[in-house]
């Protein structure tokens, strides 16, 4: 603001102060870039929190550049209107227009740092907001995920970073036999680690054992979703068949529970007993009709 207060009403300027002090802090970011350059050099090939501190000395070197640079431009403008090599007129109150160096360098430089710092700031609103990795190519992973032998789906997954380097991910898997689950979850992990994820948690479902439905918040209920995006389907309806009466006794079928009612067809009842069905627990059972 200062700046901009200085281009509409430009004052007089120590142009050799501000030549020294310039060169000071010029000398002064000199050696800070020296001093972090060095330490950035160590930084390479650490762990997650070698990356981080990597990334956080980038940003550093990046700004003492930028001031390094913003130093120089404040060199140059300090000896432009000190020196004011040839005339290119006078402002209102009779200062030369030489004055106006030093708040067009300030705001030429303030684009500049902010130019230099965007990455940083892009960085670390990634890892604010913990989202995924750009590369990473979900389609591929959850397809290798349902190739591997006795996965039947694959949902719930998320993938996020944590950090500058580390990636980790959890995922819901769905397989066929519970004797499966220890070779399908070493396959998922290998194809985990394949995919850059340092860290994962897949969570086996068995398929005929766990109820999907369960893994509801709210009351709310929603089907796994497999990578292809098809729901996975419910329950079918029950059917039951009556069976004849034997003796007294009456035939009866009862329907198992879906997203539809089962439904049971009576038995024929015996010499006394008449058969009869129960329609199952859904949307709406049928009930079956009694035996004669």
């Amino acid at each position: 603001m200062k700046a901009f207060e200085r281009i509409r009403n430009p004052e007089a300027i120590d142009a050799k102060m501000m030549f020294v002090i310039s060169v000071i802090g010029l000398l002064v970011n000199l050696v800070l870039m020296k001093v972090l350059g060095h330490n950035h050099s160590h930084s390479h090939g650490t762990s997650c929190g070698g990356h981080d501190e990597s990334v956080a000395i980038k940003a550093a070197v990046a700004h003492v550049i930028g001031d390094i640079v913003q130093s120089l431009g404040v060199c140059l403008a300090a000896v432009l209107i000190w020196l004011q090599p040839f005339d290119i007129g006078h402002t209102s109150t009779g200062l030369s227009n030489w004055v106006y160096a030093d708040p067009m360098c300030t705001v030429l430089f303030g684009i500049m740092v902010l130019q230099t710092t965007k990455e940083t700031i892009v960085y670390a609103m990634d890892n604010l907001m913990v989202r995924a990795p750009k590369d990473f190519d979900q389609a591929g992973f959850l397809e290798k995920l349902e190739k591997i032998p006795n996965v039947e789906s694959v949902h719930d997954l998320h993938v996020w970073r944590l950090g500058s380097a580390e990636v980790l991910c959890t995922c819901h898997v769905m397989i066929n036999g519970v004797t499966n689950q220890t070779g399908v979850l070493k396959k998922c992990i290998k194809v985990a680690q394949t995919a850059g994820i340092g860290h994962s948690t897949f969570q086996i479902e068995i398929v005929g054992e766990f109820d999907p439905s369960l893994e509801t918040y709210g009351g709310i209920h929603a089907n796994p979703i497999t990578s292809n995006g098809n729901a996975t389907p419910k329950a079918k309806a029950g059917h039951g068949d009556g069976h004849d009466a034997h003796g007294d006794g009456g035939g009866h079928a009862h329907g198992d529970g879906g997203c539809c009612g089962g439904h049971g067809d009576g038995g024929h009842g015996g010499n006394d007993g008449g058969g009869h069905a129960h329609g199952g627990h859904g949307d709406g059972g049928h009930s079956g009709h009694g035996g004669h």
